[in-house]
């Protein structure tokens, strides 16, 4: 679910910019408020006692999502707001799974709906990181609580016995993406208590993505801001714009993931233990599968 658009955690490298995404006006101050979301929630789950008369809750296993690429669920607004703690409250109440992805360590103040879900049916928090140097963090995410208050939060959350781990993306190009930078962010969720970390590269589209962040890193530096538009050159007109580095850019940094994440221990998929209950058999397939590849793929990179 996105329950805002919009997201005054402003971070530079953020797609959510990007133009076919559709957010009008200001990305990090013109914040729109699904004020509906919670009573949409019911009627999609079929909540609404008049469906229940019809055609009872359905109950097909998987989890809700509250995190999304166009606003972060935990944002400063829903200090006010309150809207994503009213989903977890609905979700408590019809036992229904949550996995949480968020910057902010907003999420402990809800830390007891998480934990009663933990114990039913399941719950866990991912916290998004690009670094953990709260200096470059303050840059990068100016909104957002820094690294070390999420990571923080994680080994709060840990210690009551909710899941969770790391999103290390995206690592930043020439800021956060060097061997020794991704080792120290890996460490650093390793000692939070992390169950796994997943990781990825930045992406970044022409047109207002990219205009912002070559704004933001490389506003006093124009050697830094060259390099970035030589990474990503674009696509030909016509073409789908994915955001793609240049060729070769994305097996480096995972290739120095990969070395980082053996010498922690720390698995690149969230386990199978923490979802299999989740999963249909079909699913499970699939999933198992992905994660077959993604083991190999590590080992690979470090022969």
């Amino acid at each position: 679910m996105n329950l805002y658009r919009g997201c005054a955690h402003n971070c530079a490298y953020c797609d959510g910019r990007a133009e076919k995404y559709r957010v009008d006006g200001d990305f990090a101050a013109d914040i729109q408020v699904k004020t509906n979301a919670v009573a949409l929630l019911r009627k999609e789950l079929g909540l609404e006692a008049a469906q229940q008369e019809l055609f009872p809750p359905a109950r097909h296993g998987g989890f809700l999502l509250l995190g999304g690429g166009v606003g972060d669920s935990y944002q400063p607004a829903e200090a006010r707001c309150r809207i994503t703690r009213e989903v977890l409250e609905l979700l408590v109440a019809h036992g229904i799974p949550v996995h949480v992805l968020t910057k902010s360590s907003l999420v402990l103040r809800d830390a007891e709906l998480l934990e009663r879900l933990a114990v039913s049916v399941g719950a866990a928090v991912s916290f998004s990181i690009s670094t953990a140097d709260d200096s470059l963090a303050a840059l990068l995410e100016p909104g957002a609580p820094l690294p070390s208050a999420r990571l923080q939060a994680l080994a709060e959350l840990r210690r009551r016995g909710i899941n969770g781990g790391i999103f290390l993306m995206p690592v930043v190009p020439f800021l956060s993406d060097g061997p020794e930078q991704i080792e120290r962010s890996v460490a650093a969720a390793a000692r939070a208590g992390a169950q796994y970390v997943v990781f990825g590269g930045m992406t970044l589209k022409q047109g207002r993505q990219k205009e912002h962040f070559i704004g933001v890193v490389g506003g006093d530096d124009a050697d830094l801001a060259v390099r970035i538009d030589h990474l990503y050159p674009g696509v030909p007109a016509g073409r789908p714009d994915w955001g793609n580095a240049a060729p070769g850019y994305y097996r480096r940094i995972t290739r120095a993931f990969a070395r980082a994440a053996n010498a922690h221990g720390m698995p690149a998929r969230i386990p199978l233990a923490l979802c299999r209950h989740l999963l249909s058999a079909q699913e499970l397939s699939v999933v198992s599968a992905e994660h077959a590849q993604v083991a190999a793929e590590m080992a690979a990179y470090l022969r």
